[in-house]
Parts: structure tokens; C-alpha cells; sequence
């Protein structure tokens, strides 16, 4: 069953600086938490593109070390991308982020992540009683992580 996850921020930076650090896949695993033991496997360009592949390994509990492959599959500079998971725990994982500009120096970033876990009624359990609230400590934790960087700069 298809679910969804929206998280907004308001950050203490123009968008094409806050562009400049998002649309960098060697700068995620700074916002991304310890636990999950994340490491980019795939050499990657500065910044995306569309139709980039881009690798890494996660760690979840029970699973272990997971391979994850993303398609970035839709790029508009300094404004927003999509990435989709290709290889990974999730049946389906579309992650679209988006940067407005609030004015001169504020930039409201949005995450909105559309997932299916699969695997029928287990999966439905699973992501009831764990994957939602997985998702939510990852994405506090990346909103946590931002602010820092970018509010108190």
C-alpha cells in the first residue's frame, strides 16, 4: 500500500547555496544518521543530473548491510529534483525535493517521499509498527542537521 511522508523546513539560507549542498550525493551522508551506517559506493559528480545513477549501503536492523541504487529521474537548478530508489528495501521509494525562496536570505525546503514497503500483510506491519517511525527519526534527524549547518550560521 502506497504511503506518504511530508516534511517542510524553513532554513537561514538563499536557495542556491542550500541547492549547492542537496544536489551533492557526497554531502548526504552528513544528514543522515549514524545508525543507519550509511556510505555512498558509487563515484559521483558534483552535482546531479538526470538519469544519474547514484549508489550506497545502508544498515538496517535484522536486514544488515543493504545495497540502495537511486535514478535522480527529474532536475530543475536550484529548485527541485526527484530521486527513486531502483535497488533497495522499499517496492517503491519516489522522493521529490523541492527549494522555494522565501526571500533574500530564507529558503523553505520540502521533502515529500511517496513509499511502498511491499511484502502484503507483513509489510503493512512492518510499516506500522517500524518503517514509519524509521522514517520520521531519518527525516527529523536530516531537518535537525540542516538547521544547524544553515540556522545558526
Amino acid at each position: 500500500m502506497m504511503k506518504r511522508f511530508l516534511q517542510e523546513q524553513i532554513l537561514d539560507v538563499d536557495p542556491d547555496k542550500l541547492w549547492s549542498f542537496v544536489s551533492s550525493p557526497s554531502n548526504l551522508s552528513s544528514i543522515t544518521p549514524k545508525w543507519l551506517d550509511f556510505r555512498l559506493v558509487s563515484n559521483s559528480e558534483p552535482e546531479i543530473f538526470s538519469g544519474q545513477l547514484i549508489e550506497y549501503e545502508i544498515k538496517l536492523p535484522l536486514l544488515g548491510r543493504r545495497q540502495w541504487v537511486s535514478e535522480i529521474k527529474h532536475v530543475e537548478p536550484s529548485r527541485c529534483f526527484v530521486d527513486e530508489q531502483k535497488i533497495g528495501p522499499y517496492r517503491f521509494w519516489h522522493h521529490y525535493h523541492e527549494l522555494q525562496k522565501v526571500d533574500d536570505t530564507r529558503t523553505r525546503m520540502i521533502d515529500l517521499v511517496s513509499y511502498d514497503v511491499g511484502w502484503g500483510v507483513f509489510g503493512r506491519i512492518a510499516d506500522h509498527f517500524y518503517v514509519q517511525k524509521n522514517i520520521l527519526k531519518i527525516f527529523t534527524y536530516r531537518k535537525e542537521g540542516l538547521a544547524r549547518m544553515f540556522n545558526e550560521s
